[in-house]
């Protein structure tokens, strides 16, 4: 982006942090990688808007607004921009259908008419809907499990604060309140008692203290060597 012009360093991280918030890219290792939705959605604007979906436009765009800062007037800028751009939009507006993801079919049964619900997104990220709308309109939050509550042994899952951020909470939430930043493993530390983060090494799974001046290693149980692999 810097070399062509486009944004400010500062700004980079912000813009990286919306398109995961909408779902438009997703994490792939330790790159980032488009989703599906992010595929239709470049598809819905390289073909509706064409000419301000390209890396030029956008270079000039912000030569412009800074302009508009050093006082160039912004009624100048808008005059030539706006009616081309009104007139893009109502034509997609008017010849576009609503872009539609394939459903994705869950082992969720739905207890109203019996059927497999199916993952869908609305307005507040993904949820479950029942396939039979709008003759059933059953529907329920989504959560995805990750692993074992250290505290109280339910259900670790994945969830999003206000600001997109994600973060690992229990399921049993109010009554269990245990929340981490990183996945956790299933036990508290026990050297120190902290939260401990899952780390697989050589194919091996370890539980790591996140404390700092412990670090203890855990082996998990069901991995650990046994008695008569060390004879």
């Amino acid at each position: 982006m810097e070399e062509n012009g486009i944004g400010r360093p500062a700004t980079y991280a912000t813009v990286v942090s919306v398109l995961y918030k909408r779902e438009y890219i997703e994490k792939d290792g330790k790159s980032m990688k488009p989703t599906e939705l992010g595929f239709k959605v470049t598809e819905f604007m390289e073909k509706n808007f064409a000419d301000i979906v390209n890396i030029k436009f956008t270079a000039e765009m912000e030569e412009k607004l800074d302009n508009i800062i050093n006082g160039t007037e912004w009624q100048q800028i808008i005059s030539v921009f706006y009616p081309d751009f009104s007139e893009s939009v109502n034509k997609a507006y008017s010849s576009e259908k609503k872009v539609k993801l394939e459903e994705e079919v869950t082992d969720v049964v739905c207890e109203k008419c019996g059927a497999f619900m199916v993952v869908r997104n609305g307005r507040y990220g993904k949820f479950l809907g029942c396939p039979n709308y709008p003759k059933c309109k059953n529907i329920k939050n989504i959560d995805e499990v990750v692993g074992k509550c250290p505290r109280c042994g339910g259900e670790i899952v994945k969830r999003k604060t206000r600001t997109g951020k994600v973060f690992f909470g229990c399921g049993n939430y109010p009554t269990c309140d245990f929340m981490s930043w990183e996945i956790p493993a299933p036990i508290f530390c026990p050297a120190c008692c902290s939260v401990m983060r899952i780390v697989t090494k050589e194919g091996k799974k370890q539980y790591i203290c996140i404390n700092k001046n412990c670090n203890n290693v855990v082996l998990p149980v069901e991995e650990a060597p046994k008695p008569e692999e060390n004879e």
